[in-house]
């Protein structure tokens, strides 16, 4: 499931990386870190062309989260772009 959802963590760092369904427009995963609840949010957007995280209303230039044990509860919104459907159709 870690790599499916793509979370990974480093050390304090929690590194993004989904590979999930194409008909999976959006999900919800809620992380602990010791004492701080991460509220991670995935979610389709048309508006973007690559994976983009936004930490408590502020845009990250990465896709990993510093991981802080402050006792916060963070939220987390992770845009993925949508798939375009570029289907093959095989006839036999």
């Amino acid at each position: 499931a870690e790599s499916f959802f793509g979370l990974k963590r480093t050390g304090n760092r929690l590194v993004i990386k989904p590979c999930i369904p194409d008909n999976w427009n959006s999900f919800d995963i809620h992380y602990r870190f010791s004492d701080t609840e991460y509220h991670l949010k995935f979610e389709r957007n048309e508006s973007v062309d690559q994976l983009k995280l936004k930490m408590d209303g502020t845009d990250l230039e990465t896709n990993d989260l510093l991981l802080v044990n402050d006792g916060i509860k963070h939220e987390v919104k992770i845009y993925l772009p949508v798939q375009t459907q570029q289907s093959v159709m095989i006839k036999a």
